[in-house]
């Protein structure tokens, strides 16, 4: 059985000048967010997000991904979570993490030691180096999200947005 899958067909090379741009709008314009919502950052003990984007070619093959993850803060600028992809194409694969996140402000970055599976293959470990830069938004964070995880001898771009809620 043949079917389409109309994400597979895009250019990764297309795809990051215009995540570029976007992520570029979304700094200018955060000023006016700010304003609207006051000077700080949200602080919130927990924190769970959903995150959709694109996986780069290299082994994973311009996959669509999806993801949940979970964090809990211990202090206003360190957090541990646990998170868990699953990149949909040709081949599937399942990545899970424990993401440790230093935030400053809306800015997290985050290193993540994992594994990824793929069905009918051993296991390898990974090491996924991210930063995201989040907006709040009526209650809800959404942060456009530049990923690579480092997998055997392979560099793996992932980019996407994560759509959260801190409690």
């Amino acid at each position: 059985m043949t079917y389409s899958r109309p994400w597979r067909q895009v250019d990764h090379a297309e795809i990051l000048p215009r995540f570029g741009a976007v992520l570029v709008l979304l700094l200018v314009t955060s000023g006016s967010v700010v304003a609207a919502g006051g000077d700080s950052h949200a602080y919130h003990d927990n924190h769970a997000a959903l995150f959709a984007g694109f996986t780069g070619e290299v082994r994973r093959d311009r996959s669509f991904s999806l993801g949940l993850d979970y964090e809990q803060r211990f202090s206003e600028s360190f957090g541990v979570g646990v998170l868990a992809e699953r990149a949909f194409g040709d081949r599937d694969f399942w990545i899970a993490a424990i993401p440790f996140s230093w935030h400053k402000g809306h800015w997290k970055f985050s290193v993540a030691p994992g594994v990824e599976h793929e069905k009918g293959h051993d296991d390898h470990g990974l090491v996924r180096l991210s930063v995201d830069y989040g907006f709040e938004i009526n209650g809800f964070e959404l942060a456009p999200l530049l990923a690579v995880d480092f997998v055997e001898s392979d560099t793996v771009l992932v980019l996407g947005v994560a759509i959260g809620l801190g409690f």
